[in-house]
This record gives C-alpha cells, structure tokens and sequence, in this order.
C-alpha cells in the first residue's frame, strides 16, 4: 500500500480502524518480530501525513508511537500558523557564534541619526566649517535614503499583524551627529532637491508592509483597519508603499472592489502604482478579467479611439504594463502580445512626460511581453512565433521602421510627431534595445537556443565594440547566459570564455596600447560590462543554490573589481562604470547564497556599507543594500527561486540599471525592485521538542529528483521545493517520511516548525537478543547513518549469529517458541520491499 497517494481521511480511517478493533500498543508488542517490523514502519510512515484536524482520538496516537500529537488534537491543524517561531531564536541556532543578525540590523536601519565625522582643517572659518558639514552629510545621506528596499527583504514575511493597533511605519531620518561632540547635524543652510525623500519614503512603506505574513489579511478586522487608517497614518508615500507592500505578499485580495476603488479615485500617482502592481502581483498568470479591466484604463493603447481623454501620470503607464504582464505571463495570448510588442516601439508624442522617460515605457513593454510569452520560443503555442523575434531583433540592432500592426485596429496610438524629438526613419535604440533585449531573454529563457544566443556575443574587434554602447553589452551578455542556461557554468574559466578574445587580451595588458586608434578606454568599459553582464547570468542560474563554487567565483571577482576602483586613473565617467558593475557583481553574489547569512559575504557587503563618495551613487547605495538584504532572506527563512516564473520577477526586480537619483525612473521603474518577492520560497526546515518547545537538531536526508541525496542537519535552508523527491527525518534514530514536496510546502508556509519527540525508543518487540546481545541500538545507529537500508542489513547480519527468541500472543491463543532463522528469511524479502517503500 503506498502512503503517498493518501490523503487525510483515508490515513485517519486506517489508524481509527487499528484502534477500533483492539490493537492497542500492548496488543501490537505481542505480534512476531517480522509482523510488527512491517506494521510499525509502515505507522511511523503515516504519522507524519496524519491530518489532526480529522478528529481522530488519543489512544490512537498512542498506536502510532506519536503521543506528542495528543495535546495538538484539538487544534484545527498540526501546523499553528499563528505560533511561528521566534526569529531570535532562530538566529542563535544558525549562528552559534556570533551575532550578524544584529549588525545587518543596524546596517539597515535608517531611524537613528547618522554618524559622521570631519576633522577641521587649518583656516577653515567656522561657516565654511559648517557647510563642508552639511555636504558630507548630504553625501551620507544618500546611503541612508536607500537601506529601506534592503530592510524590506531582510524582514521579509516575519510578523502577523495586530488587530487593534496600526502596524509601525518607520521615519526615514536624515539627521546627523558629528562626532566626537555628538553635536546634531542638519541642513540648515543646504537643502536637498526637490522630491528627494518622495521615493524613499514610499520604499520605507514598502518594508512596512513586506514584514506582514502572507494571506494575513483572511481576518476582516484587520482588512476594515488597514483600509480605513487612521489620522495618524494619512495617505503619505509610506502608506502607498504599505499598500504595495501588502499585495506583494498577497495582502490586497481580500480588499472590496469599493475600497479598491475608493483608493484609485483619489488620484494620488503613488497610491494608483502601489494598488496596480500590488494587484497583478497578487493576480500573477491567472489572466483576471476584473484586474485586465483596472490595468486597460491606464494603457492609452487599450483604450479605444473614441474614448475620454485621461490625465494619466506617464508612471502610472509604465507600472500598468508591467502589471499586465504579470497578470498574463505564461499565457501567450496574442491581442496582449501584439499590443506590447508595438509599444516597445511606441514613437514620442507631443506629450514632454513622454518624450523624457520613454526608456522606461519601452522596456516595461519589453519585460512584459517577455512574461507574456514566458519560455515558448521553442513551441508554437502561440500565433506569430517566427515573426515576434523577427521584430525584436530588428529593435535590437536597428534599421528602417516598420508598420506596426496592432491587434485593435481602434486603439490609440501616437500620431502627433513631438516638437522635441525628431528621429526620422529609423528606430531609436536607445529606446527599444533594452526592451527588446528583455523581451527575447525571457521568451527564449532556458531554451539553450544557439541560434538567438549568437544574436547577444559581443563584437569580436574593438572597432565594432565601439558601435555598441557599453551597457547594451552587460544587457546581451545576460541574456546570452539565461538562454543558454546548461552552458552557464559557476568558474572563472566559464567567465574569461564569455568574453572576446580582444578584450581578454586588451585586459591582460592593463588597457595601455601603442596605437592612437585604438581606444581603450572604450575597451574598458566594454570589459567591466561583459564582466558584470556574465556574473550576473550565472547569479541567476545558482540563485538560491548556495553553491559554493559559484560564491568562490562571484566572490573572487567582485573583489578584483573594487581593487579597480582605487588604482583607476581615468576619467571620473569610468569610475561610475567600475560601481555600477561592482554593485551587479555584489547583487549576483547575494542571489547565490540568498537566505544563508554567509559571513564572508556580509563582510565584504559591509565593507561597501562604508564606502562613502561622490561616485558611488543613490543606485549603488540601493543594489548595495539590497544585496545584504537577499543574504538573509526573510531573516534566513527564504531563498530565491530559479522556476521560469521566478526568473523573470527577478529580471524585473533586478534588472541592472539603476537610478541616478532618488527620484530617477528614465529608464527603470523603482517600484519593481520589490518584485524579487514572486521569486522567494520559504525553505527553512526548523525543529522543535514537543516538551520543551525548544529548537532542536535532527539529521534528514534530502531526496532529490535527479536520484542524489543530500545529508544535512536541522534547522537548514532546503534545496529548491520542485526538486525534492521526499525528505526523511531520523527522529531519535527513527526514519520518517514527510511529505513530498505539496505537503513539505504547507509545512514551511504554515509554520517552519516542524514538531519532534526527541528519546523515542523502538519498541519492545523489536528489541530482541542474539545470544544474549541486545543490538537495539545498533539498529537505531544503522537507521541512522544508513538511512534505512542498513536496517535490515544489520538485522539480517545479527540473526545469521543464531536464533532470536521472540513472544507471539494471537488473540486467546499464546504460544511460545524459537524462531529459526530460516523463518526470518522467508520474510527477508517482504521487510526489504516494505522498507524500500517506506523509506
């Protein structure tokens, strides 16, 4: 009988029926030695699917040698969602020996006043000392503004909410303390530019509203509370970013479409961002007719040539794109295709909005076509396959525009030529190559497609280098590597062979040349975007993985690129290059060892924590902090994904340009950074004694689909869930299956604790003696570092020693006798196929 096919009321039938009819563990002691092997292991089986919230009764709990269950009986579940475990206590499990949770802590929180320091100089007057203050804490501000995206992953899914308080928003604190007087800093004679803490502040709120569990808002308390906030908590940027918050953990399904509309109808651009995305998170790939609705009114290309004109923030449209993809990906449809493909392309209007970020517009189309037609280059699943890369190609290397065909022959679209920009004939790549890029990367994602993949290698000779821009080639070389996804390899032999061999050599010789033709300055750059482009494919084909080849090579060259900043002699243009690809490297780094808290990461991120300069811009700061927030994931309960779905959130979330200043989206929309939350499994097996409800360690082996096991200790991060066969947990020497990897989900979704009874002893009839030699435990040690199949090894290896005495009681009739070895072997086989299946 196989136990995984069995749901909770046929497993609760069979243990009833045991208990029902008389077999109480006193009766099943008296059973032959090969009868209760076969009966026990097959009960030490069904325990762990047992479904307590069936009823079932104590005694029968009793049979199942799991008496822990009994004070969880009368719970609705085994798993109490509301008793997750403390974060704390989980720290000090992981790491016994220092205390990093508390200095990442510290690393990202941006309530207390910044400390600065500056020395005055000699004839320095005591206005101008002032100022020289007040710049350095303009420049440090700059890092504080942007610890909040960083916060947000490292708090992420870790608190249930209150029902009778507002959850705490923190404030973003931009003052300073001068030291060694503690004297308070802030500008008083400087200001900041306008808007400047607008974003930031919506990234705080973000945090906020990230810390909430999943699905918390079931209680419709707490949804009337949220939706009504306070006079206290007004409609700011940190409540727009609580509400994006909330749907990215999908907190806003539960809102009423008249709340949803009270929110939109106030016309606030951050509060229609956050609920747009929010919503089409929450909505992913379920193609929601309600939500399409809500996302069409914002896209001018869905709304036909006859209707109003709207007022529509050109940010509003950006975001709206992206949510249609969201809510579409995977789901070929053709009408959404063909509108985004020809909104990649979308001419400039006579709207100024839309002349200046149209970057942005065409790569949010670009991105959401490419979830749309998630991973189906290599099918025919949808209509156009071989005219839809055809069209994104020519976006990517240029040419004479064509007609673009939409699939509303009504919609409308820009006609009007714009008073300024004028492009002529052929397409602006500047506009539609990133998006296109984008696009065929996730269309033809893990396809191993040469063909495409030759379209993003890099030019072979300087001179055609230089017809490029130097971070279209970090955009090509990632989409090479996630394309070709089994040639990505995590050494740095793999990394030297994604490059061309001109720039390897122009390398190796320190950029100096003898010819003025050649410019290697050019080649600079083109290398440092090569570099961080390859690193980050292969950030993304181990995320999660905590591979320790891929962390040694990430590692080994994000340190070598920071040694390039401080010998750089060049213009301060290339310097801002070496920080944008440092911060790439950095983020590919954290995705590797997402959720594992490695020391020798946090100190080479901590080390960039400090690193203050004009050229390490708000970007850097933000992909910087968001790189030590992926290292401890949801305070190391987490890890990121590399499913197609995962993948492409996380292209979005981190898609490698970054902002200049806070209030930079030219080229990419700030609100997707927190789109790395679609990609984050949680994966923390955690242990607790059922007595003392303390976190314990057990061994499990692990699995997995491919036929390897992995042997490990609890509490530990677990491989990706799709790729677990089974685990087993040895539970004072006893091997018990839990569930494949549906019913493994629940468990780490619920709760993370997964309840044990530590000192459990086999029992009694299976503690028989060969020649007066007791060799229970010896079986508990071969169960235990075998796995099971030592089990009946050493039992069969025991009982070839001489006989084994053993007690049979059948109902009124009781006899005693030996039981020859012969008799054990006609079973052998029997207890074999039963323990093979079992385990």
């Amino acid at each position: 009988m196989s136990v995984d096919g069995e749901d909770g009321s046929r497993v609760g039938s069979i243990a009833e029926c045991i208990d029902e009819f008389g077999f109480s563990p006193d009766l099943l002691a008296t059973l032959p030695l090969h009868i209760h092997l076969i009966i026990h292991s097959m009960l030490e089986n069904l325990d762990v699917d047992l479904d307590v919230g069936k009823g079932l009764k104590p005694s029968t709990y009793r049979v199942l040698h799991r008496s822990e269950f009994i004070k969880k009986s009368c719970k609705s579940s085994l798993l109490d969602r509301h008793s997750q475990t403390d974060s704390a206590s989980i720290f000090d499990v992981l790491f016994t020996e220092d205390t990093r949770d508390l200095e990442v802590e510290n690393l990202l929180q941006s309530v207390k006043p910044v400390s600065i320091a500056l020395p005055k100089g000699p004839g320095v007057t005591d206005h101008q000392y002032v100022l020289d203050q007040e710049l350095l804490l303009l420049t440090v501000s700059q890092r504080t503004i942007a610890l909040a995206v960083g916060r947000g992953a490292f708090h992420l899914q870790r608190t249930l909410p209150s029902l009778t308080e507002a959850h705490p928003v923190p404030q973003l604190c931009t003052e300073g303390r001068l030291l060694p007087g503690n004297t308070t800093v802030d500008f008083n004679h400087i200001e900041m530019p306008p808007g400047t803490l607008h974003w930031p502040q919506f990234h705080v709120g973000v945090a906020a509203g990230l810390e909430i569990r999943a699905h918390a808002s079931d209680d419709p308390q707490w949804n009337n509370f949220v939706i009504k906030p306070s006079a206290k908590y007004q409609m700011t940027m940190q409540h727009a970013g609580f509400l994006l918050g909330l749907g990215l953990n999908n907190n806003l399904n539960q809102f009423s479409q008249v709340a949803i509309h009270d929110y939109l109808s106030k016309g606030d651009p951050m509060i229609i961002i956050a609920i747009l995305l929010g919503l089409a998170a929450s909505h992913a790939g379920t193609m929601d007719l309600a939500i399409t609705k809500m996302l069409s009114i914002h896209i001018d290309a869905m709304l036909p040539d006859s209707s109003t004109e709207l007022d529509i923030p050109h940010s509003v449209k950006v975001v709206a794109l992206v949510g249609l993809g969201l809510v579409y990906r995977g789901s070929t449809n053709q009408h959404v295709s063909d509108l985004l493909l020809a909104e990649i392309g979308r001419p400039s209007s006579v709207d100024s909005e839309n002349c200046s970020d149209r970057e942005a517009y065409s790569l949010a189309a670009g991105l959401a076509l490419g979830m749309v037609l998630l991973a189906r280059g290599q099918s025919a699943a949808f209509v156009g396959a071989s005219t839809v890369p055809d069209q994104l190609y020519r976006y990517m290397i240029g040419g004479r525009k064509r007609d673009m065909v939409l699939a509303n022959p009504h919609c409308r679209i820009a006609t009007s030529p714009s008073f300024q920009v004028k492009e002529g004939d052929l397409i602006n790549l500047d506009i539609t190559s990133p998006g296109a890029i984008a696009a065929l990367t996730l269309i033809f994602l893990k396809s191993n497609n040469s063909a495409v993949a030759n379209w993003f290698i890099p030019p072979a000779t300087l001179s055609l280098l230089d017809t490029i821009r130097p971070d279209f080639l970090l955009y090509r070389c990632l989409a090479r590597g996630l394309i070709m996804w089994d040639w990505v390899q995590p050494t740095s032999v793999w990394v030297r062979s994604a490059f061309p061999l001109v720039l390897l050599e122009a390398h190796d010789a320190g950029f100096e040349t003898r010819d003025p033709a050649e410019d290697m300055e050019t080649a600079r750059e083109a290398f440092l975007n090569v570099l961080a482009g390859t690193c980050l494919a292969l950030g993304f084909k181990f995320a999660g993985s905590a591979n320790t080849d891929a962390r040694a090579t990430l590692l080994h060259f994000a340190r070598s690129t920071l040694d390039k900043v401080a010998v750089l002699r060049c213009e301060p243009l290339s310097k801002l290059t070496v920080e944008s690809c440092l911060s790439t490297i950095v983020l590919a780094l954290s995705m590797v060892m997402s959720g594992t808290g490695d020391l020798e990461v946090l100190k080479f991120l901590r080390h960039l924590h400090f690193r203050i300069s004009s050229e390490i811009r708000y970007g850097n700061h933000l992909i910087n902090h968001l790189a030590l927030g992926l290292l401890f994931l949801g305070n190391c309960r987490m890890a990121l994904s590399t499913s197609d779905e995962a993948v492409s959130a996380m292209l979005v979330a981190f898609y490698p340009r970054y902002p200049v200043t806070s209030g930079d989206h030219r080229c990419h929309h700030q609100a997707f950074r927190h789109l790395y939350v679609l990609a984050a499994e949680k994966r923390l097996l955690v242990t607790s004694n059922q007595d003392t409800g303390v976190t314990c360690s057990i061994p499990i082996t692990i699995n997995l689909t491919d036929a390897t096991c992995i042997h490990a200790v609890t509490p530990c991060l677990l491989p990706e869930l799709r790729f677990i066969r089974n685990v087993t947990l040895f539970d004072s020497g006893v091997p018990i299956r839990l569930l494949k990897p549906v019913g493994l989900r629940r468990i780490l979704e619920e709760s993370t604790t997964l309840v044990v009874k530590e000192g459990i002893k086999l029992p009694p009839s299976l503690r028989f003696s060969v020649k007066g030699e007791s060799i229970d435990e010896d079986v508990l040690q071969a169960v235990s570092s075998t796995g099971g199949d030592g089990l009946l090894e050493r039992v069969g290896f025991s009982l070839e020693r001489g006989r084994c005495q053993s007690t049979v009681s059948m109902a009124t009739k009781q006899c005693e006798g030996q039981c020859s070895l012969d008799c054990f072997r006609l079973h052998a086989d029997c207890i074999y196929q039963r323990l093979k299946l079992i385990i």
